[in-house]
């Protein structure tokens, strides 16, 4: 049969079908976007703040001829988990050692230590108030543990060290926190809202244990989720996760806060307060090079007894700030090395009071150092890091008092996210 001398069109040509998309060309750049996640809040969902903290930080002093230095390990884990939508269930727990050595307003060297055991069940509930805006109250019911040892030790011309004192409490504690999250990205969300705090203390030993005490605050926070069902849609394979490091990045983390606190104890002479403002961000100015500043100023007020049942006050005002540089290092899509050195300083006002004696003193600081997590990033807009830190008082002047340079070698949990 002869060929047919007309050609054949195809339904496409005809316009009977719609056309074909052409295939994509390998050189041509592949769309990054973020891929569709399930809400906040859905079942599944692992949730962690900066609240929790992993830390390990230790301090000496030079000159010293007594050896000054403080050294304390914090372990306090928090996560939840979403059990079905809108209702969280899960944890916090606290085990820190502290050591510590200093001068009070005598001018006898005060050696202390304590240690910490708290924590205990919490629930949850995240109620949606818009696309990008949810409240979500957190109670926690937990046990504490608390035990202190303090030794006044007299100057090098009279006899042995003086009695101190310990003391120890056995309490259940009742915590609530109801911030407003601000969800900007896809598993990373701000918040900021009030916590109360109760304690009911178990009297064993000391003059100001076994006291109950209520803190009302307001805290700010960073944290992030991963996990839950998966959304599956065409838009999730042509949108892969943006990476974290990409020029034009600004970056969150704990380092960031803002708080006031007001505790009142029962048998205290006056309440005890604390506020804290700490803003902060680092930015991505090239593709794995970042910079950023941080400012921070605090005020507190603290009102106690010492464990041989002297009354003690401090006060404190400082006001400082931080710049630093950092370079993100990526291993895999999921790990990265972000080293960052900084530069910090400020100055500050302080004053004591122990018995019938008080001490003030001013202090202005230069300290350079570098902090060097390794983080993991379980989900777009959200990382979780550990790594060591090292810093150094190039300059620290006293007014009244010795001039004494610190040195803090440390490690600490990172927890922040990305937009």
């Amino acid at each position: 049969m002869p060929a047919d001398p007309w050609p054949r069109l195809t339904e496409e040509e005809l316009g009977l079908v719609p056309p074909r998309p052409p295939p994509p060309s390998e050189s041509a750049p592949q769309p990054v976007g973020d891929p569709p996640s399930p809400p906040f809040g859905s079942p599944g969902q692992l949730v962690v703040t900066a609240d929790s903290i992993v830390a390990l930080a230790w301090t000496t002093y030079s000159p010293s001829r007594d050896d000054l230095s403080s050294f304390a390990v914090t372990f306090s884990p928090g996560v939840d988990v979403f059990v079905m939508r809108g209702f969280s269930v899960g944890g916090e727990f606290h085990v820190g050692y502290a050591t510590s050595s200093e001068y009070d307003t005598e001018s006898k060297l005060v050696r202390s230590k304590s240690t910490t055991l708290a924590g205990g069940p919490r629930v949850g509930f995240n109620v949606p108030l818009g696309a990008a805006l949810s409240w979500y109250p957190r109670v926690t019911l937990g046990v504490e543990s608390v035990r202190r040892e303090e030794r006044r030790v007299a100057r090098a011309s009279t006899f042995g060290p003086e009695p101190g004192g310990t003391g120890s409490e056995l309490g259940v504690f009742v915590g609530v926190f109801a911030p407003v999250l601000v969800h900007p990205k896809p598993h990373l969300f701000l918040g900021l809202g009030p916590a109360v705090v109760h304690v009911l203390g178990v009297s064993r030993e000391g003059p100001e244990i076994g006291a109950e005490r209520t803190t009302l605050a307001a805290r700010f926070v960073v944290g992030g989720w991963w996990g839950g069902a998966k959304v599956s849609s065409d838009a999730a394979r042509l949108a892969p996760s943006p990476q974290f490091g990409a020029s034009g990045q600004w970056v969150f983390t704990g380092e960031i806060g803002a708080a006031a606190a007001r505790t009142a104890s029962d048998g205290a002479s006056s309440p005890s307060t604390v506020a804290t403002f700490a803003p902060g961000v680092d930015y991505f100015v090239g593709r794995r090079i970042s910079v950023g500043a941080s400012i921070a100023l605090s005020r507190s007020r603290i009102f106690g007894v010492t464990l041989d049942g002297v009354p003690r006050e401090s006060e404190a005002s400082m006001l400082g700030g931080t710049l630093r540089v950092g370079v993100d290092v990526p291993f895999t899509s999921w790990l990265s090395f972000y080293p960052r050195a900084f530069a910090s300083f400020g100055g500050g006002w302080y004053a004591r009071r122990l018995g019938s004696g008080r001490s003030e003193l001013t202090d202005v600081f230069i300290t350079p150092g570098a902090y060097a997590p390794l983080l993991v990033h379980p989900a777009s807009h959200v990382f979780v890091g550990l790594g060591p830190s090292l810093s150094y008082d190039a300059l620290r002047v006293t007014e009244p008092g010795a001039n004494r340079r610190a040195t803090r070698v440390g490690a600490a949990l990172l927890v922040g996210g990305w937009l």
